[in-house]
């Protein structure tokens, strides 16, 4: 068992219960939002951080808070939000989506979730570059 199982089966029963009838997820990841994790260390950055699910379907892009279904970031229709920036890293790789409205919402993305950082992308349009 892969130490990502437990919590991707958390993801999916956690984005299922929010999900519209007959919709489907393309792509999801854990992203992390929050003050970069090199410069805010220790208790401080761990109070600071939030954990999110974010999700392409094939209706919406949404992102919901991890462990708090109901704590939705955004929820958007898919041909209204565009991938602004993707980059890959080592350790931790960027993720910034932009909404209807104009504004930019950044993540990171840890090592251990590269797989479905790369899916999400791909799906989401952009192209995946090597780290």
């Amino acid at each position: 068992m892969a130490l990502k199982d437990k919590p991707k089966a958390r993801m999916m029963a956690g984005l299922g219960s929010i999900m519209e009838p007959g919709e489907q997820i393309q792509a999801a990841t854990m992203a992390m939002r929050g003050p970069s994790v090199w410069l805010v260390g220790g208790i401080l950055g761990a109070l600071l951080t939030k954990y999110h699910w974010v999700a392409v379907t094939d209706r919406r892009v949404l992102a919901v808070r991890m462990g708090k279904p109901g704590d939705v970031l955004f929820s958007e229709p898919r041909s209204s939000v565009k991938l602004a920036g993707a980059t890959p890293h080592a350790i931790y790789s960027t993720l910034s989506i932009q909404r209807a409205d104009g504004t930019v919402v950044k993540f990171r993305v840890h090592r251990m979730w590269r797989e479905e950082y790369d899916a999400l992308v791909a799906v989401l349009g952009g192209a995946v570059p090597a780290a």
